[in-house]
């Protein structure tokens, strides 16, 4: 309840504000490379990879990679992600075409599990607000994550199905440490494309635990590939982040559709209005453009106060 409240409060700030002043906000600082940042609107610190050629096209929007990490990051510093295989690849890889975003669990009672309602909420937030500061095309966000980031991913991606266009677990379960499983609802990713790796050695997650979700997800059509490593054991991050230029290839061809919203105030065509659509609205403020995909929920070929209403009386329906 609280980010929903977090979200409406700041809509509401910015309703008021001139067209000016509330492009101003987005101006974040662009530091190229990867950073450390806290988000006091998330509660979240986080690192942001941002790539070399990042501002140089005005027009261009960057796909974004969200990456958890695992268990074994020490919580003290943020700075500790980049000892997971996919952040210390960005390191030297300035060049790499995706903006990514890498927040820190926090590791002990409700931030014991990326799946717990905390930084679940906390992670949307700061989703929706990375999307709203930087060029960011938000029908390609992917979600992806190692060992207890996989298990992350398999959950928020299940939880927010409708916001990734792909997934990529390496090393992955569902539930928690003490109670894995395979969720009913398994099939409302059937839509959402979906990479798994793991290593058939893996004595931590054991490889049925990933296989099971595979299987069930292939059972109800799901678009799923499954990379099993024959002779490794439960650290597979070099072989499928770093090793594998196929998993980008088809990583950044995957795309959410762009279809007209379905309900008032749904401007991404998702069948959800969320903070998505209210970055949408914010992107076209006070730009005359027609039509709900661009921000204008009344039609009335302008992107005002009016549309921000219509979004916030139909948030989360």
């Amino acid at each position: 309840m609280e980010h929903e409240i977090k979200k409406i409060l700041v809509g509401i700030f910015l309703l008021f504000l001139p067209v000016s002043d509330i492009h101003a906000q987005s101006n974040y600082t662009v530091q190229l490379g990867q950073h450390a940042y806290t988000s006091l609107l998330a509660s979240r610190q986080y690192l942001l990879f941002l790539p070399k050629t990042y501002g140089q096209d005005p027009y261009k929007k960057w796909p974004l990679i969200v990456f958890l990490h695992g268990s074994g990051v020490p919580r003290a510093n943020v700075e500790n992600i980049k000892i997971e295989a996919f952040p210390q690849m960005l390191e030297y890889t300035p060049n790499f075409p995706s903006v990514v975003v890498s927040p820190l669990l926090g590791g002990a009672g409700a931030e014991e599990y990326w799946t717990l309602d905390v930084p679940a909420h906390s992670v949307e937030i700061l989703l929706d607000e990375i999307a709203l500061h930087y060029a960011i095309d938000t029908n390609r966000e992917y979600l992806t994550g190692y060992s207890l980031g996989a298990g992350g991913t398999w959950g928020l991606g299940l939880r927010f199905f409708t916001r990734f266009a792909a997934l990529v677990p390496v090393a992955g379960f569902y539930g928690t440490q003490s109670n894995h499983n395979t969720p009913a609802n398994i099939c409302d990713l059937k839509h959402t494309p979906v990479w798994a790796f793991h290593g058939a050695l893996d004595t931590t997650i054991t490889i049925a635990l990933e296989q099971d979700l595979v299987n069930k997800l292939r059972e109800c059509g799901g678009n799923v590939q499954f990379t099993i490593y024959p002779q490794a054991g439960h650290d597979i991050s070099a072989p499928a982040y770093i090793n594998n230029p196929a998993l980008y290839t088809w990583l950044f061809a995957q795309s959410r559709p762009n279809t007209i919203g379905s309900k008032p105030g749904d401007a991404n065509g998702d069948t959800m209005v969320d903070g998505r659509d209210y970055v949408i609205w914010l992107t076209h403020y006070g730009q005359n453009v027609l039509g709900v995909t661009n921000g204008d929920f009344d039609t009335n070929s302008i992107v005002d106060g009016r549309d921000y209403v219509i979004w916030l009386n139909n948030y989360g329906k």
